[in-house]
């Protein structure tokens, strides 16, 4: 019901996993891509990806389980995928692919946001600001939109807004290594050393 846009492609690939590639981690956009695995990793402020199987587990390969883990310690695992099988999730979730032991894993991924459409010029467009504060409007949960908008805030020298961000994001995953950074920096910026202290306490007061 808070959706108000269609969402637009951000970006559509395909990808290859195979036991022989031998590689490890993340792949080049736009083209078709090739590993054994995709190492941990969120897909930006996607709204949501969509992952479509053009090969099946235990004819065509073995392993390359697709794990997706949210905030709060929710974990899912999904395995024995078959040709045609769908896979949907939240585009900033952290998820990966295990690796393939055997055989090769075939996919097509579109992304799917609140941004602008992918093209020839920007095969996938990077995440905005202003998209990042229309995914805030339809789920205020969504932990990366808040450091994104923090970013912006403190460019423009909104310190007390930046750090109120970070500590959104903060309390969305208390684990975020980049918000507790970025809180140490304003403390220190702004000379206010006592928070420092509430910081290795796990305690953020706010700016003033």
């Amino acid at each position: 019901d808070n959706l108000k846009e269609l969402p637009a492609l951000r970006c559509l690939e395909a990808i290859s996993y195979s036991s022989r590639s031998g590689s490890h981690g993340d792949q080049s956009e736009g083209a078709a891509a090739q590993a054994d695995a995709l190492s941990w990793h969120n897909d930006g402020l996607s709204l949501f990806t969509v992952v479509v199987a053009l090969s099946s587990a235990g004819v065509d390969f073995e392993g390359g389980e697709f794990e997706v883990r949210a905030p709060g310690g929710r974990w899912q695992v999904v395995d024995n995928i078959q040709r045609g099988d769908v896979t949907v999730f939240r585009g900033w979730d952290n998820h990966r692919v295990a690796s393939v032991l055997a055989g090769q894993r075939d996919v097509i991924v579109a992304e799917w946001w609140l941004g602008d459409e992918c093209s020839s010029e920007a095969s996938r467009p990077v995440d905005t600001e202003a998209v990042a504060r229309k995914m805030l409007e339809l789920d205020v949960g969504c932990e990366l939109a808040h450091i994104i908008v923090a970013e912006g805030l403190k460019e423009r020298e909104d310190l007390q807004g930046a750090q109120q961000n970070y500590q959104q994001a903060l309390s969305i995953d208390p684990d975020d290594a980049v918000a507790h950074y970025e809180v140490a920096l304003l403390a220190l910026a702004t000379g206010r050393l006592q928070d420092m202290t509430h910081l290795l306490l796990g305690c953020h007061p706010a700016i003033s």
